[in-house]
C-alpha cells in the first residue's frame, strides 16, 4: 500500500510540488513522501514483524519502489519552473536516502541501482544543488 501511495506522489509531483498560477505547493504531500521514505529506511535497516532488514530489502525488490526511484531520477528539472526545483531535489534526495538502506549488503538491489547511475548522474549534472 505504501509503495502505491509513494508512486502516486512521485508521478504527480507537478500537481503538488509546483507553485504557479494553477497550483500551490502541498507541504502535506511532501511530508507524506518523507514519512514513507523514512519508514523504508527503517525497515530495510531494522526489519519488521519477524522479518530481518535483509528480508525486507528482498521484499522491496518485489514492489514498485525501484521503478519509482528510477522515475524520480529520470525527471527533467527544466520541465518545472525554477521555484519548484529545490523541492524536486528534496524529493529525489529522500528517495535516494531510502534506496541507500535497501542496498546494504544486498547485491541484487545493488545491481538494480547500478543500472540507474546514468540517470542519477544526469540529474545531478542538471541540478548541482541536489
Amino acid at each position: 500500500r505504501e509503495m502505491s501511495i509513494l508512486g502516486k506522489l512521485i508521478y504527480s509531483f507537478e500537481n503538488w510540488g509546483v507553485d504557479d498560477e494553477f497550483s500551490t505547493v502541498d507541504e502535506d504531500k511532501f511530508a507524506q513522501l518523507e514519512r514513507i521514505c523514512r519508514r523504508v529506511r527503517k525497515v530495510c535497516s531494522e526489519g519488521e514483524a519477524g522479518s530481518s532488514g535483509t528480508d525486507v530489502q528482498d521484499m522491496l525488490r518485489q514492489t514498485e519502489f525501484f521503478s519509482h526511484l528510477h522515475f524520480s531520477l529520470s525527471v527533467v528539472p527544466e520541465d518545472f519552473i525554477a521555484s519548484s526545483r529545490p523541492l524536486l531535489a528534496k524529493v529525489v534526495a529522500k528517495m535516494c536516502s531510502a534506496a541507500a538502506h535497501a542496498l546494504r549488503g544486498n547485491p541484487k538491489n545493488q545491481d538494480l541501482i547500478f543500472k540507474m547511475i546514468p540517470q542519477a548522474k544526469e540529474f545531478v549534472d542538471e541540478m548541482p544543488e541536489a
